[in-house]
């Protein structure tokens, strides 16, 4: 629903646009331990991070200047225990995350077929937690943000590959892109 209600509003957008392109990748999660809680009398163990998967919807504004949404999700979870058991005798946490931004894009052209970028993203989280353990939650944040720079590199007329460093929901990213 939150979804459709961010494309009603970059429809006219979309029709204006001199070019839209899509985007998806996978990349090294920053969704880290530091969200899951600490529990008194437990200790943390077995971290297992899944990769951040990306996708993208930019609408190109200006001859240098594009305009869309980004969504990525992530999961983080871990087990928890009692210092000093045998085995498992505590309980588990899972956080998920899907986010959703409204992202600027400046490209700076470098030939015919390599342009590099900067890009910023501002939006908000939407979490699932779920704990084996009754009553645990964490304190979560809602804001979301992304600053970043990357390399996109045309293979083909409407397509290519890009990767892109930078902080916020990923560190790093790569995967291919195509224009409409």
């Amino acid at each position: 629903m939150r979804v459709g209600f961010l494309l009603f509003c970059l429809f006219p957008f979309i029709l204006r646009a001199q070019r839209v392109s899509f985007s998806v990748g996978a990349g090294l999660p920053n969704l880290d331990t530091r969200y899951l809680p600490a529990f008194d009398g437990m200790s943390m163990g077995g971290v297992t991070r899944s990769a951040v998967v990306t996708g993208s919807l930019m609408c190109r504004v200006t001859r240098r200047l594009e305009a869309g949404v980004t969504t990525t999700y992530g999961s983080v979870s871990a087990s928890y225990s009692e210092p000093g058991s045998v085995g498992f005798s505590g309980f588990s946490g899972k956080l998920e995350d899907w986010t959703i931004m409204a992202t600027l894009q400046r490209t700076f052209p470098m030939g015919r077929r390599v342009s590099a970028y900067i890009k910023t993203a501002l939006g908000a989280h939407l979490w699932t937690q779920s704990y084996t353990e009754p009553g645990a939650s964490a304190d979560l944040p809602v804001l979301a943000k992304q600053v970043c720079g990357g390399v996109r590199l045309r293979c083909l007329r409407r397509a290519g590959l890009f990767v892109e460093a930078g902080y916020g929901e990923y560190v790093v990213l790569g995967g291919i892109f195509i224009h409409v």
